[in-house]
């Protein structure tokens, strides 16, 4: 299933009477997102001077379609940071400062998680991998995904020590190749002398779900090895190469 702003919102309210005894507050902002990293949110704001914390947003993901109980479980994650935040806002701000040494997932929350696990719920840090096995890509991310790897291209710098790779795509390829160009002293440093840029055009899901660079450079190194085994086993199609200069 995919979540509706109504479902979050009843089932919070459902969750909140039955399990958190009306202790979450109700004026805050459901949302909905695409995130495939990050299935659920729970934002809050800061008030150094009264060292309290103020619940604003509650997101669920849509990225994967799932069944609803993976969403309930996500959904009451999210509601146990809520609780942490409002029952013991000393673990996130203490003497009008940010605490940076607390664990949100630590002790206190798997505590919580135990309860949870007693009437059925599965709360963890993150997904499962019963979880992730039973969800499914969305049919909007599907088409999405499909998109991207139409349109997917790899820009590398093959340089004496290492290849230095970045992923765009067919808008942002000649704004990259600038960049390219302006940062090769940094290139230099991680790789070696440049010697040839060629572009590669791959339909390979993994690069093409990778964020494409447009205004900045995003990259990561390849040995001569592993780039000759990409192009043979992950359908990597030189498209153009020039010579560095």
């Amino acid at each position: 299933m995919l979540v509706t702003i109504d479902w979050i919102k009843t089932k919070y309210n459902k969750f909140n009477k039955l399990y958190f005894d009306n202790q979450l507050p109700t004026n805050i902002e459901f949302k909905i997102s695409r995130s495939r990293d990050t299935w659920g949110c729970a934002s809050y704001h800061v008030d150094y001077v009264t060292e309290t914390i103020t619940p604003t947003r509650l997101t669920i993901s849509n990225f994967f379609d799932s069944p609803e109980h993976v969403k309930e479980n996500t959904l009451i994650h999210e509601m146990i940071h809520i609780l942490d935040y409002v029952t013991h806002p000393e673990h996130y701000v203490a003497k009008h400062k940010s605490n940076r040494r607390y664990d949100a997932h630590g002790t206190w929350f798997q505590l919580q998680a135990l309860k949870f696990e007693k009437l059925g719920y599965v709360i963890t840090e993150k997904a499962t991998a019963e979880e992730e096995k039973v969800s499914k890509y969305s049919e909007v991310e599907k088409r999405r995904l499909e998109r991207k790897k139409s349109e997917a291209l790899l820009c590398a710098v093959i340089c004496e020590k290492k290849v230095w790779i970045c992923k765009t795509d067919i808008y942002k390829v000649k704004n990259v190749m600038k960049l390219i160009k302006k940062d090769a002293a940094w290139i230099e440093s991680l790789a070696g002398k440049p010697k040839e840029i060629v572009i590669f055009k791959t339909n390979y899901q993994k690069y093409a779900e990778r964020r494409s660079c447009a205004t900045q450079l995003v990259a990561w190194l390849f040995t001569f090895e592993k780039l000759k085994k990409d192009i043979e086993k992950k359908n990597l199609i030189e498209l153009k190469k020039q010579i560095w200069k």
